[in-house]
C-alpha cells in the first residue's frame, strides 16, 4: 500500500462510505418530496412540463418511496452497482421536480449525486482494471466532491474575475441573505468593507485549494475536508445558507474514522488490498474531476441552469459582474432620501444594487429590476421592482425612503437595468 496515494481511510471499512451516501441522499430525498407538496413559492421553470408540475405531489412522493427502497438496499448491499445507479437516477428526477417547481435548485443537494455518481464510475473501472473497487468507489467520490468546489471557484473567477473579490460582493450577499432586522457579524459586516474583502478572498482561495487538497490524500485531505467544513459553517453564519448535507460528506470522507472507531476498521485487513501504482489513483481522479468541470461548462448545461436563475433575480448574482457606479438614473451616490444617505450604487446584468446608511438602523440593500411578478414588494411600481428581504412581521424603517426611490425611478419610466446599460453622466 506505500505505492498508493494514503486515505484515511486506509486500514478501515470502506463500505460505510457507501452506506452514508445511501443516508445523506434519503435525507434530502425526504426532504425534497416535502417540498412537493409545498406552494410554489416562486414561478416554475420555464422549460418544465405542465403535467409535471400538476402532479408534483404524488411524483414526489412515488420518487421519494423509489429513493427509500433502493438506499436501504444498498445500504445492506454497500458493493452493488445497481443500487446506487436507482439511488442517483431517482434522486436526480425528483431534486429536479423540486428545482421545477421553485424555478431553481438547491445547490447543496448536488453533492451527494454527484459523489455516487462518482463512486459508481470508480467502481466500475475498477471492476476493468481489477482495481480495489471500494478503494476506486472512494477515490470516484471524492473527485466529484472536488470538482464541485473547483467549479465553485472557477464560477466566481469566471463570472466576475478578481473584482468578485471586493468590498461589495461579499457584503451585498450578506445583506441580500439577512433580513433587514438582523443584528450580530452580518450586520457587522456589512459596515467592514476590508473585513468583507478578506473574506470574500478567503472564498474562492478555500474553495479552489480545498478542492485540490481532497485530491492529494492522507493528511492533506483531512485539512482541506476542516478548511471546507469551517467555509461552510462560516456561510451558514452570515448568510443564512444551510449546506449540511456537504458538511457532513466531507467529515465523513475526510477524517480518519478508522483510527478512532474499531468499527469502522477493515475486517480483512490492509494486506487483503490490492496495490497499485499511486499514478492510477491521480490519473482517473484528475480526468474524473475534468469531465465533470467540462460537462458543468457545456452550453447546454449552462442554458438550461440559466433558465431556472432568471426569475429569481433577488437570490441569482452573486457570482455576476458588479460595477460600482456614481449615478443611477435619478439616484446619486452620496444623497439623503428621508434621513438615509444613498451609500453605494451597483449594477449587474440584470439588476442594480441600492444600498442605503442610516445613523441608527444601520444598512439595508435594495434590489432595482424590472417588474418581477412571481414576487411582491410595497415598492413595486408599474415598471419597476424594488426588492428587499425581512420577516413578515418586520418593522421597515426604510420604507420611506424606498417609497421615494420607487416613485422616482417609476417617474424616470424605466428600470435600473436600462440606466446600467449606458454611460452616466
Amino acid at each position: 500500500m506505500s505505492a498508493a496515494i494514503p486515505s484515511p481511510w486506509d486500514g478501515g471499512d470502506r463500505r460505510w462510505l457507501a452506506r452514508t451516501l445511501a443516508v445523506v441522499a434519503v435525507l434530502d430525498g425526504l426532504d425534497a418530496s416535502r417540498d412537493a407538496f409545498a406552494p410554489a413559492v416562486v414561478a416554475a421553470h420555464p422549460l418544465a412540463p405542465t403535467w409535471l408540475l400538476a402532479h408534483a405531489a404524488q411524483v414526489g412522493l412515488a420518487l421519494a418511496a423509489v429513493v427509500l427502497v433502493a438506499a436501504l438496499a444498498w445500504w445492506r448491499r454497500p458493493c452493488s452497482l445497481r443500487w446506487p445507479c436507482v439511488v442517483l437516477v431517482t434522486s436526480c428526477a425528483l431534486i429536479e421536480l423540486e428545482s421545477a417547481r421553485n424555478a431553481g435548485p438547491w445547490r447543496a443537494r448536488f453533492f451527494v449525486g454527484a459523489m455516487i455518481l462518482g463512486a459508481i464510475v470508480g467502481r466500475m473501472w475498477a471492476r476493468r482494471a481489477r482495481a480495489h473497487e471500494e478503494r476506486a468507489a472512494e477515490w470516484g467520490a471524492i473527485a466529484t466532491l472536488s470538482a464541485c468546489y473547483l467549479a465553485a471557484a472557477t464560477s466566481k473567477l469566471g463570472g466576475a474575475g478578481p473584482a468578485w473579490v471586493d468590498a461589495t460582493t461579499l457584503r451585498a450577499v450578506a445583506l441580500t441573505h439577512a433580513l433587514v432586522d438582523a443584528q450580530g457579524f452580518t450586520a457587522a459586516l456589512a459596515d467592514a468593507p476590508g473585513l468583507a474583502r478578506v473574506l470574500a478572498g478567503a472564498t474562492v482561495v478555500v474553495q479552489l485549494f480545498g478542492g485540490l487538497g481532497l485530491l492529494v490524500g492522507g493528511r492533506t485531505r483531512t485539512i482541506a475536508a476542516l478548511a471546507l467544513v469551517g467555509f461552510h459553517l462560516g456561510v451558514a453564519t452570515f448568510a443564512r445558507i444551510g449546506y449540511g448535507q456537504p458538511v457532513v460528506l466531507l467529515l465523513a470522507f475526510g477524517l480518519p474514522w478508522p483510527r478512532w472507531f474499531s468499527a469502522a476498521r477493515s475486517v480483512e485487513g490492509e494486506a487483503s488490498i490490492p496495490s497499485h501504482p499511486a499514478a492510477a489513483d491521480r490519473v482517473f481522479a484528475l480526468a474524473l474531476v475534468s469531465i465533470v468541470v467540462l460537462a458543468w461548462s457545456a452550453t447546454p448545461v449552462r442554458d438550461y441552469a440559466a433558465a431556472h436563475h432568471r426569475p429569481r433575480a433577488l437570490d441569482a448574482g452573486d457570482s455576476a459582474p458588479r460595477v460600482p457606479t456614481d449615478r443611477l438614473g435619478p439616484l446619486a451616490h452620496g444623497e439623503q432620501v428621508a434621513n438615509w444617505r444613498i451609500d453605494e450604487l451597483a449594477c449587474e446584468p440584470t439588476r442594480a444594487m441600492v444600498v442605503l446608511q442610516h445613523g441608527q438602523h444601520g444598512r439595508v440593500v435594495l434590489w432595482v429590476a424590472g417588474v418581477d411578478e412571481a414576487r411582491g414588494s410595497p415598492f413595486d411600481r408599474a415598471h419597476v421592482s424594488v426588492a428587499y428581504e425581512a420577516r413578515p412581521e418586520a418593522e421597515l424603517p426604510f420604507a420611506a425612503a424606498a417609497t421615494i426611490i420607487a416613485d422616482r425611478l417609476e417617474a424616470a419610466a424605466s428600470d435600473g437595468t436600462s440606466w446600467c446599460a449606458v454611460p452616466q453622466p
